[in-house]
């Protein structure tokens, strides 16, 4: 776990949080919410497609011992799905 707290942020991931800081400071509400959407629906997506593949038993998929086991239950599973569905509904 401590290797993870000291490895450095990617650029690309600097680049998402400075376009996020920088929407909250000089866009709206709405703004903001639609620049984090895309990363909300994006995920649930990722994690439902990921849970797919993985049911229907597709090559290369593999639940045990994957190490990404916790972050594709926790994306494809009900809360994080629910807060998808909240968030779209928050468009309407």
């Amino acid at each position: 776990m401590e290797d993870l707290l000291a490895s450095s942020e990617s650029p690309a991931n600097f680049s998402y949080s400075q376009y996020i800081l920088d929407v909250g400071h000089r866009g709206d509400n709405l703004e903001l919410v639609v620049a984090v959407l895309s990363c909300l629906v994006g995920y649930g997506e990722v994690g439902l497609y990921l849970k797919r593949k993985i049911d229907e038993r597709a090559e290369g998929f593999v639940l045990e011992g994957n190490r990404y086991r916790r972050w594709m239950g926790d994306y494809s599973g009900k809360e994080f799905q629910d807060a998808v569905a909240r968030g779209i509904g928050k468009l309407g």
